[in-house]
């Protein structure tokens, strides 16, 4: 009766306590125990059957990708595709080999020389807006009919040339195998970590054939996707990017961080101002984080 309450309105009866089993040490850790090897039983294959499913995926849609690779650190005087071809053929027929220069100021050049022809295109007498054939220079009757857009293409044409005179180093390989199992098999043989490519750290190969031009470990990945390859773009360093996203981050976070002091001082001097900050804001910040 002492371990019991009652209630005489209602007439419950409440138990003041209850005797718990004492705390046993070996249950818990047999608990612990199965939960663990559950949990690293259905992790490893659930993983594994994950990476077979994602393998049978792949194989099944067939795309650019899954016959190519890339090449994000060659050496910058590595400009022979030949040379190239020469030492990945030891994994399968090569197809293709593209070198990536670095020139963004050339390809800027020529991308607005080309934008140039396409206006001149439009403008010759007799042609169609419709009609996208590429004209391979403006003529003469051009400078008669739009005298400022050919002398645009004049001066593009003299800067092309200034810039195609210059000696280029290279910054990535693109390489495309005949067959998917070649493709596979260079980047079983040549995959390293970043940190090994960077130190250029031989010992992570197992062979030194797998070394361009015998000393130079290569940093290689599955290659994307032509239409996701930003070619003007190709010759930033890793460093580089790793400094252009956390600049971006850390500008990112100021401009939230600054919208968020305007709003809370607005709410409190002014609720009328405040939900005009808020407008300004969700119309201003999409265009300001474009360039950040």
């Amino acid at each position: 009766p002492s371990r019991l309450s009652y209630h005489e309105d209602s007439g419950l009866i409440f138990a003041l306590r209850n005797d718990c089993a004492p705390l046993r040490w070996r249950e818990g850790i047999n608990h612990m125990v199965v939960l663990i090897f559950l949990v690293l039983t259905m992790g490893v294959w659930l993983g594994s059957y994950q990476r077979r499913m994602e393998r049978e995926y792949d194989e099944a849609i067939l795309t650019a990708s899954d016959f190519s690779i890339c090449v994000d650190n060659p050496l910058p005087d590595a400009t022979d595709p030949d040379e190239w071809e020469k030492f990945f053929s030891q994994f399968g027929p090569v197809a293709y080999v593209t070198v990536g220069l670095n020139n963004p100021l050339l390809e800027k050049a020529l991308g607005q020389r080309r934008v140039l022809l396409q206006k001149g295109a439009f403008k010759m007498k007799g042609r169609k807006e419709k009609e996208d054939a590429p004209m391979q220079s403006m003529s003469e009757q051009m400078q008669e009919l739009k005298p400022k857009l050919y002398r645009k293409f004049v001066k593009c044409e003299e800067k092309c040339k200034e810039l195609l005179q210059r000696k280029y180093a290279t910054s990535s390989i693109l390489v495309t195998f005949d067959t998917e199992s070649a493709q596979r098999a260079a980047l079983a043989a040549l995959t390293v970590g970043k940190v090994n490519a960077e130190i250029n750290n031989q010992g992570t190969l197992a062979s030194k054939d797998y070394l361009f031009r015998g000393y130079w470990v290569l940093d290689v990945a599955e290659a994307v996707e032509p239409s996701a390859i930003r070619w003007q773009d190709l010759e930033v360093s890793m460093s580089r990017k790793v400094v252009q996203r956390i600049c971006s981050g850390l500008l990112t976070l100021a401009v939230i961080a600054g919208g968020f002091l305007l709003v809370r001082h607005a709410f409190k001097t002014n609720l009328a101002l405040a939900s005009i900050e808020i407008t300004l804001l969700n119309v201003l910040c999409p265009h300001l984080f474009k360039f950040i």
